[in-house]
């Protein structure tokens, strides 16, 4: 693999920005870029690839031209990522997803991003270029995000166990050794490793697979799970943990464990601390129903662009065509970047490349606007590793002096540069 001693090594090679896009009036062509995806979580996060290698090698086996990961809780994995995309020849994005509350939200029951929890909210950091190492100030909340999960986790875990038990299943859960399973398990360090809900879940599925088998494992499920184990095949551990999560681990569920989230401002914070972008996930009609706070995409707009958030992301299997294609459209044309990801952070195997529900393709005037949103955080990310402001400055404001269409026309052209700068660099 290339010898890089920080994620950003690959972008500072890449050269003057400015440079890269000539003296002419920059024009973005959206159809010289080929798939490109803003939003994966690679292992030790909860993932559906084993390896970043193998993550990878299907990125490129697709084609993809770019790849943004957004771990939660660290960047330790992104040194190695950013070195095998180089293999692959595909362009690494650094970025990251944290959950925040709002307390005013949550008063007066307002959902966001979450489908259950009013004041909930998923916040992304995308484009960051001052991580490695952190600075002091992101370095705290980072740690206190950490701490507050870590907590929650490990307590979560101690339920799971007892309550196991109470169904005679005699099985241990202990933290250390399942960070530990899952080091071996993705290859990679134990300190790197911060669990979370799904690997919870996952853990004490394992613990039962390996006590118990066949009809014995089944008669034990549905004791411990309730009736709808029946439909459950003990051979697809993936429902079970689905399984698991839903009936012992939500709200009032006997696992359950109150979350503590840092305030939104304290992440907001933290991601212009990295030099990030702040970045909305939108939930949709992912849900039930609409939220309120995502109602239609003006009283979306008008409450993020008030919360000082000029990007937005869709992860688009979610989500029915006709509502990908007005949202997206609608928020583009009122000056915020879109981009588009599959998150892939469940064991379901799916392409990289983002796509609608079952499969279908996105529009073309969508993959557009998701192609021309990624290419700015390229953009973003290649001024930040020189030092200098890209789509958002240092306190979160626009830098497009009141004409985003022209700054965004600027950026995405420098990022589509900098992704065919890249490959030849990286052939």
């Amino acid at each position: 693999m290339p010898d890089l001693m920080t994620p950003m090594d690959s972008f500072r090679s890449l050269g003057d920005p400015d440079a890269l896009l000539g003296d002419a009036e920059p024009k973005f062509d959206p159809g010289q870029v080929g798939p490109v995806n803003s939003h994966l979580h690679l292992p030790p996060n909860f993932s559906a690839f084993g390896t970043v290698r193998e993550a990878m090698e299907q990125a490129a086996g697709e084609g993809i031209e770019a790849v943004g990961v957004n771990n939660y809780y660290g960047f330790e994995i992104y040194t190695e990522f950013a070195a095998r995309a180089a293999l692959a020849r595909v362009l690494p994005l650094f970025g990251m997803e944290v959950i925040c509350m709002l307390d005013d939200l949550k008063a007066s029951g307002t959902l966001l991003n979450d489908p259950v929890n009013p004041g909930k909210m998923y916040l992304c950091g995308k484009a960051l270029t001052d991580m490695s190492p952190m600075n002091e100030q992101a370095q705290r909340t980072m740690d206190r995000i950490r701490g507050l999960d870590s907590s929650r986790i490990n307590d979560m875990l101690g339920r799971l166990e007892s309550v196991a038990r109470r169904h005679g299943l005699n099985v241990t859960l202990d933290p250390d050794a399942i960070g530990c399973r899952i080091a071996r398990h993705h290859g990679c360090p134990s300190e790197i490793v911060y669990l979370q809900e799904r690997h919870a879940a996952q853990a004490l599925q394992e613990a039962l697979s390996e006590l118990l088998e066949g009809d014995a494992l089944r008669t034990a499920l549905v004791s411990l799970l309730g009736d709808s184990a029946h439909a459950v095949d003990v051979d697809q551990p993936a429902r079970i943990q689905d399984l698991i999560r839903s009936q012992l681990m939500k709200v009032g569920k006997p696992a359950y464990v109150d979350e503590q989230f840092v305030d939104f401002e304290s992440a907001h914070a933290m991601i212009l601390n990295l030099w990030g972008i702040p970045c909305y996930p939108v939930l949709l009609d992912a849900a039930k129903r609409i939220s309120d706070f995502e109602s239609t995409p003006d009283a979306l707009a008008q409450r993020l662009r008030a919360m000082n958030i000029h990007a937005v992301e869709f992860i688009t299997f979610r989500n029915s065509r006709r509502v990908l294609d007005e949202y997206a459209r609608s928020l583009r044309g009122q000056g915020f970047i879109v981009t588009a990801g599959t998150e892939h952070n469940t064991t379901e195997s799916m392409p990289i490349e983002p796509r609608g529900p079952g499969g279908d393709s996105l529009s073309p005037e969508t993959r557009n606007l998701f192609t021309e949103g990624a290419c700015v955080l390229i953009a973003h990310q290649l001024l930040g590793a020189h030092g200098r402001p890209g789509w958002v400055d240092g306190e979160g404001r626009r830098t497009d002096d009141d004409d985003p269409d022209r700054r965004i026309a600027r950026l995405a052209a420098m990022g589509a540069a900098a992704l065919e700068r890249y490959h030849q660099i990286n052939r």
